[in-house]
């Protein structure tokens, strides 16, 4: 506290010395200005009473403000042929009375309207006229003047106005983390890293003139890159060719219902006038889709078209080889499923990307683990030094455990594993002690440290066809691994570690590795991946009015039809040929030409997921079915399946196949647009033809859409 008093102490003071520090600096700018205009009063009584501490002329800034009540008035007096000039505050004398002779009388008030004509002239403003400040248009940066006739008959105006309001925030710091968690191994309990955040929420009014308006909104926090929006307008006057000229984010909308306009455009937007004759043109990119959503009895009915090559990727695997390989004849006799497996209990695994701290293990995961082949490479005559002790068929003979994938068809059991190889419990020793033993990194084993279990929330699985679908994509790099149990013949198989099957942390569970973190399309774990789902990307679909139909598109036509045409399967609906037509309405083995909507099956109504019935319904599937080679070099789309994606998609000549249908989503008073953050004002409702007012008859949120 006495610290404090001393600092207000010696800051009082320092205010008492700059008091008179002020009044000499005034006196010195008082001189500085007089000498820039030329002016030269006749006697030093005049300097003074040109330029006084309280000259009419100041308005504050260096020198002193002017109180209210303060007064300044002459009067001659005949009998001495004198001015008396009076300086008053209130009704008292600010000082004594000055006497002037009519000469420097005369001289005196010359200066003081030439001072007056070059301040008004100057505006104290750098060269330009002062614009009259008000409550308004006060803001941090003032208005000014352009000094131009031309500008002015172009804009409108001379006078340039910038609002800028919002914040800028940077923030820097260090966070040090500790976490008393037994799980996570003690090196990784504690972490140091840098905080840097930056926030900025700005929003720039500009004004040029009358006519140029300019309009910026930018968020760091947004959302979505549209959010932040930016136009540049010019209005013309009445009898103007140009009427409007916009810039940036523009919208054309048209009252016409042959012709629809468009929202969310960026470029550039004009209006022009020609006597009576009105022309608007836009060239601007359209970062919008215009969808239309027809409602039938409360229900929504939206067209779709997917083609063959947006597959689901990263979100579906099969549990194993085994689910793999019988697939599709587990599904030969839909809609029943003619498999032994049950599967009873299921845990996932997954790269740690969100940094959780609950439900983390290490993790060392096996591609071989549970199978009764080698899978790690396509061809298995390989000579690594593991191979015959850790990896392949142990010869279990014809019985149930070489039938069905567990943990006992090879020495990858992990008990028997972890007595040759202790090293494996240990993440810090699991890595140098299996390449040691001949395997392959990334390839047949990949170890995770703290990697997290899903919730059951966070993905499904089919109990018997034995594959799992996960709610979010995986990215390239990361990691899925899975343990799980099921029933077949009355018999209980299990496949990797449970969480609580007494392997205490932090030591490694050992898992079976359904995706890695490289991506090679040459090992067998890539056709763990389905690539026969299809997502329609919507919700709560309705069977009735369900319809798909499979087209290719035709070269010669430029259209798409629903068969191929040529070869043995041109007199075949291509719906029937991928087997998606198989029962009728029934569910009677008819085929009746439509897609057979068979819930968990061919479909999954609640999220909207189209599963074909068989492994690759562009590729092997049609191969198996075209007797012509001529025909399958034609059609057969294999690299869909034996590539990527974006390789899959430069072979052009054969990406032909789509699908097109319409569905109708759950009736209710709530319609789905199945889109987020739609431009305002660009919903448009009719009902029996008649066009429905916002707000009155219909609400619309535009966030959630």
């Amino acid at each position: 506290m006495k610290g404090n008093r001393i600092s207000r102490f010696g800051l009082f003071g320092a205010g008492i010395l700059v008091l008179p520090f002020l009044w000499s600096f005034s006196t010195f700018f008082e001189h500085l200005e007089r000498d820039n205009y030329n002016f030269s009063p006749p006697n030093d009584t005049t300097d003074t009473l040109i330029f006084p501490l309280t000259n009419p002329n100041q308005t504050g800034g260096l020198y002193l403000n002017q109180p209210n009540n303060f007064s300044w008035d002459s009067e001659f007096d005949e009998e001495s042929g004198q001015y008396i000039i009076y300086e008053r505050i209130g009704g008292l004398l600010a000082k004594p009375p000055m006497f002037m002779t009519p000469e420097e009388y005369q001289d005196y008030i010359f200066a003081k309207q030439a001072a007056e004509y070059w301040n008004e002239k100057t505006g104290r403003t750098g060269g330009k006229e002062k614009p009259e400040e008000t409550e308004e248009n006060k803001g941090f940066i003032p208005q000014f003047q352009v000094g131009s006739e031309g500008f002015g008959r172009i804009f409108g105006s001379n006078i340039v106005e910038i609002r800028p309001q919002g914040t800028a925030e940077l923030s820097f710091g260090i966070r040090r983390q500790k976490i008393d968690n037994p799980i996570i191994p003690e090196r990784n309990r504690k972490v140091t890293n840098f905080d840097f955040q930056q926030r900025i929420q700005m929003n720039v009014v500009g004004k040029i003139g009358e006519k140029l308006e300019l309009q910026t909104n930018y968020d760091t926090d947004a959302t979505f890159a549209f959010e932040n929006r930016m136009k540049l307008e010019f209005s013309g006057e009445e009898d103007d060719i140009i009427k409007k000229l916009e810039m940036g984010n523009v919208s054309l909308p048209v009252n016409s219902s042959l012709i629809t306009g468009a929202q969310s455009l960026f470029g550039i937007k004009g209006q022009f006038q020609f006597g009576k004759t009105m022309v608007t043109t836009v060239f601007s990119e359209q970062r919008s889709q215009s969808k239309s959503i027809d409602i039938q009895g409360g229900g929504a009915t939206q067209q779709f078209e997917i083609w063959g090559d947006e597959y689901e990727a990263n979100r579906h695997f099969f549990l194993g080889h085994y689910f793999r390989d019988n697939y599709e004849r587990f599904l030969r006799n839909m809609p029943v499923i003619t498999s032994p497996v049950q599967i009873t209990r299921i845990e996932v695994f997954v790269t740690n990307r969100k940094s959780a701290a609950l439900d983390v293990r290490n993790i060392v995961a096996f591609s071989d683990l549970g199978e009764a082949e080698d899978k790690a490479y396509r061809n298995s005559a390989r000579n690594l030094p593991g191979e015959d002790i850790f990896t392949g068929f142990t010869g279990a003979g014809n019985t149930a455990a070489a039938t069905f994938p567990n943990n006992n068809v090879n020495k990858l059991n992990p008990q028997e594993l972890v007595q040759i190889l202790p090293g494996v419990r240990n993440m810090a020793d699991v890595n140098a002690t299996l390449v040691n033993a001949g395997f392959v990194e990334a390839t047949e084993f990949v170890e995770l440290a703290n990697a997290r279990k899903l919730a059951p929330n966070e993905y499904t699985f089919h109990p018997q066809l034995g594959y799992i679908s996960l709610n979010q994509a995986l990215n390239q790099d990361e990691v899925v691994a899975v343990a799980f149990q099921y029933t077949a013949n009355g018999r209980t198989f299990q496949v990797g570690e449970f969480s609580n099957d007494g392997v205490t942390p932090p030591r490694n569970l050992v898992l079976k590795m359904l995706r890695s973190t490289i991506l090679d399309v040459k090992i067998p774990m890539w056709d763990l991946m389905m690539k026969n789902v299809y997502s329609l990307n919507a919700f709560q679909v309705n069977q009735e009015d369900f319809r798909l139909d499979i087209l290719y598109m035709n070269d010669e036509t430029g259209v798409p039809i629903p068969f191929l045409p040529d070869g043995n399967l041109r007199d075949q609906l291509l719906v029937r040929v991928m087997d998606l037509d198989r029962v009728n309405n029934n569910l009677d083995p008819i085929p009746d030409g439509f897609f057979d909507f068979v819930p968990n099956i061919t479909i999954n109504p609640q999220n909207g997921r189209i599963f074909f019935p068989v492994l690759e319904p562009f590729g092997s599937n049609l191969a198996r079915k075209l007797t012509e080679e001529r025909a399958r070099d034609r059609y057969v789309f294999q690299e869909l399946y034996d590539s990527t994606k974006f390789r899959a998609r430069e072979q052009t000549q054969l990406n032909k196949f789509l699908m097109r249908g319409e569905y109708k989503s759950a009736s209710g008073s709530e319609i789905s647009l199945n889109a987020f953050n739609i431009p305002k004002g660009s919903v448009s409702v009719t009902a029996g033809g008649q066009t429905l007012s916002e707000n009155v008859d219909y609400t619309v949120d535009y966030s959630l859409g």
